[in-house]
């Protein structure tokens, strides 16, 4: 049987394209999933054969096993997270694990710091807690600054940058996030910063020390520079100003 021409499918509707003389074969590839990431339950539901009878051991989805159940629908357009219960979620806990983000495993300044001083796995408790002060004072910094008649985009944009060099993603589309607000504010070092993460996909995993200097190096280097003459620019109009009149 020869499958039907692909016919664009709006993924908010795909459940009217169902034609009715369907055949037992799919003649489209899927462009909606749904996704069971935990059969755990803290509720007991009348409705729900659950609350009857232990179907299967409680586990929760990984972030691998998710990645890899979505990355084999070349067309998927809505991936719907799906649960029976409070712990929809499932897999975010054992994500954190699994990306060595609660030891610091490829964060390039932990790594950087690792190499002139040997530290224990625990101590990179010490790093989060510094990278959440360092969070913190930007936040009033911004807060308590001048305000604005409009919104401050360059203060969401200072957060959001120093937020994403201080947790050093290790897959480059997790830096996408910056793009928007370059659109208002076209930061040289931020530009290089969305371009270089791309040397993400020829990386190791979890990105190793050598691989992240040329993504965060420069990148600090381009955003020092940047501000330092932008600040003396800033400093040398009052003196044009005043030589003009």
């Amino acid at each position: 049987m020869q499958p039907s021409p692909e016919v664009k499918v709006d993924p908010r509707r795909y459940f009217e394209s169902v034609e009715e003389g369907r055949s037992k074969h799919a003649a489209r590839q899927p462009v909606c999933v749904y996704l069971e990431t935990t059969n755990r339950c803290n509720l007991l539901c009348t409705t729900c054969p659950r609350t009857y009878e232990e179907l299967e051991p409680p586990a929760d989805m990984s972030w691998r096993l998710f990645t890899s159940i979505v990355d084999q629908i070349p067309n998927l357009q809505r991936a719907v997270l799906h649960g029976v219960g409070a712990k929809v979620f499932g897999f975010l806990g054992g994500y954190i694990s699994e990306e060595g983000l609660d030891r610091g495993t490829g964060i390039f300044w932990w790594q950087l710091i690792g190499t002139f001083v040997s530290l224990p796995q625990w101590a990179f408790s010490f790093y989060l807690a510094a990278a959440a002060l360092v969070m913190a004072v930007l936040a009033l910094v911004v807060v308590f600054r001048p305000q604005r008649p409009d919104a401050d985009l360059a203060g969401a944009m200072l957060l959001a940058v120093a937020f994403t060099l201080l947790v050093a993603p290790h897959y480059a589309w997790y830096f996408a996030w910056l793009v928007p607000f370059l659109c208002f504010y076209p930061v040289v070092g931020v530009i290089y910063l969305t371009c270089a993460c791309s040397l993400l996909y020829f990386a190791h995993w979890p990105p190793t020390l050598s691989e992240g200097l040329p993504i965060y190096v420069p990148c600090i280097l381009i955003l020092v520079t940047e501000f330092a003459l932008r600040r003396r620019r800033k400093a040398e109009e009052p003196h044009a100003d005043a030589a003009l009149a």
